[in-house]
């Protein structure tokens, strides 16, 4: 960048893939336009692969018709997929901390960290940043039955390594579905906690009972910033509430018998910031949601990506920093602040008006407690 600057902020970006493609290499271009802004990005991998049912029709009446009854590998019951993706969670939240820890070295601020990412990766970065409490934790993430031997090894793509998928049939312990442990993940507890600035969400959702009853992973004054894109046509990941590749299940499916019905019910864009905006007082948000008329052909969809992408992605980008740099420069004085009111209350005083230093003489100190009250604040690291 030509300058200086020690304390510049971090975007932790996370492929997509459905959970079971694509590598970090995939995001060159999010960490290119970003980097250019004066972010440092980081690009991670995370854990992938689903269990599917034992025996699934194959969605294509035509491979049926072949004898190439293969079966089809994306029925996954949704406790076997997307609320199991703790495990995707923690390798991020082991990213965040890492990085965290390293900020000295990399000229970068450990209070000034935002975590996104596109499709699959939007869900794994929402997940990432809303549940903080171990109530949170979904149900399907403590120990469950082992998943089922599942049919037509040939095709079970069940888990990846990097950029390269993995054809393999899981058997005994790779069958096992344990307690996937604490909301925070076990990888590098360094003493840095996986908390975010704000959400960079591309065409992201949430599990349907993330908003549910005591789960509900948005309430809470420390919901992060979010900016939120998507398509409201959007094929793959609703828009709204419903089911992944639902469009493409009902209308596109050569007269076969949808498959999206076991598929996991999702919570998107639309919804999520309905749901922020319902809130007493909601956190910064951003959306950007553009309009296309709902389905008209499977032709126009498979021309258009089915409309799962990302319309000029420049200008995304600067819309990006626009909503994320005064974030950071309040956090970063949010954060001075309480590391002069704990240094201040160590002393048994109280924080100058100003916040250029510590007041201390006698009547002070009796006022410091109403400060800084029966415990002494602390700066988090």
């Amino acid at each position: 960048m030509g300058d200086d600057n020690p304390q510049r902020p971090v975007i932790v970006f996370v492929h997509g893939g459905f959970m079971l493609t694509g590598c970090k290499e995939g995001v060159r271009w999010f960490c290119e336009v970003m980097a250019k802004r004066g972010y440092v990005v980081a690009s991670v991998n995370y854990r992938k692969g689903w269990h599917k049912d034992n025996y699934v029709p194959a969605p294509n009446c035509l491979l049926t018709v072949l004898g190439m009854d293969v079966k089809w590998p994306l029925r996954c019951r949704f406790v076997g997929a997307l609320s199991r993706c703790l495990s995707r969670d923690a390798d991020v939240k082991g990213a965040i901390r890492w990085l965290k820890a390293r900020a000295e070295q990399d000229s970068t601020c450990p209070q000034k960290v935002l975590v996104g990412g596109e499709s699959a990766g939007a869900v794994i970065s929402l997940a990432v940043a809303f549940p903080d409490r171990p109530e949170e934790k979904p149900a399907s993430c403590h120990e469950i039955a082992d998943a089922p031997p599942p049919y037509a090894p040939n095709v079970n793509c069940y888990e990846g390594d990097a950029c390269q998928q993995l054809l393999a049939t899981p058997a005994g312990a790779a069958l096992k579905r344990p307690d996937l442990g604490p909301i925070e993940g076990r990888l590098n507890l360094n003493g840095f906690d996986a908390n975010v600035l704000g959400v960079i969400s591309f065409y992201g959702s949430v599990p349907y009972e993330a908003h549910v009853n005591s789960r509900d992973w948005m309430k809470g004054p420390d919901t992060p910033a979010l900016y939120l894109y998507h398509r409201t046509c959007d094929a793959v990941v609703p828009f709204g509430y419903g089911y992944p590749t639902g469009v493409l299940s009902l209308q596109c499916n050569t007269g076969c018998t949808p498959w999206h019905y076991n598929h996991f019910l999702l919570l998107g864009s639309g919804t999520i910031a309905s749901a922020i905006n319902s809130m007493p007082e909601p956190p910064p948000l951003m959306t950007e949601f553009f309009s296309c008329q709902p389905f008209f052909g499977c032709l126009d969809y498979i021309n258009n990506g089915s409309y799962h992408n990302i319309l000029n992605p420049l200008g995304r980008a600067q819309k990006m920093a626009s909503f994320s740099a005064p974030l950071c420069r309040r956090r970063v004085a949010l954060w001075q602040q309480k590391r002069l009111q704990a240094a201040c209350c160590r002393r048994k005083c109280r924080p100058t008006r100003s916040g250029s230093g510590c007041r201390c003489f006698s009547p002070t100190r009796r006022k410091a407690k109403r400060v800084c009250g029966s415990q002494m604040l602390q700066a988090t690291p």
